[in-house]
């Protein structure tokens, strides 16, 4: 019984998740090694911070660094998210500039 209370808490995330991610950042391979292997498995590329006792061979994007050391992975996961808020960002003004042009398109239509 504990084992498989182990398990659904390891991988009830996983089965509820109504999107595959399309990237998957680790800070310690050797720690999410099965986060790893699951990427690999369904091809969705990984960031990953790679010490010289990780293997970056399933990693698409390995950063090297220390994976042990607060300020490194403070500095990189601030990086990180700072970059993927821009992506947002940026993400959601194309997406109303494409609602705006429709909306324009229509109305010049309906004229």
């Amino acid at each position: 019984e504990r084992e498989i209370e182990q398990l659904q808490r390891m991988f009830e995330g996983i089965s509820e998740m109504p999107v595959i991610p399309q990237v998957v950042f680790v800070v310690d391979v050797l720690r999410d090694d099965i986060a790893v292997a699951e990427a690999a498995k369904l091809k969705i590329p990984t960031v990953a911070i790679c010490d010289t006792n990780a293997n970056p061979e399933l990693i698409t994007y390995p950063i090297a660094g220390n994976d042990d050391a607060v300020k490194t992975i403070a500095l990189i996961t601030n990086r990180i998210a700072a970059a993927a808020l821009r992506g947002a960002e940026i993400y959601r003004s194309k997406a109303a500039e494409a609602v705006a042009k429709e909306a324009a398109k229509s109305n010049q239509e309906e004229k």
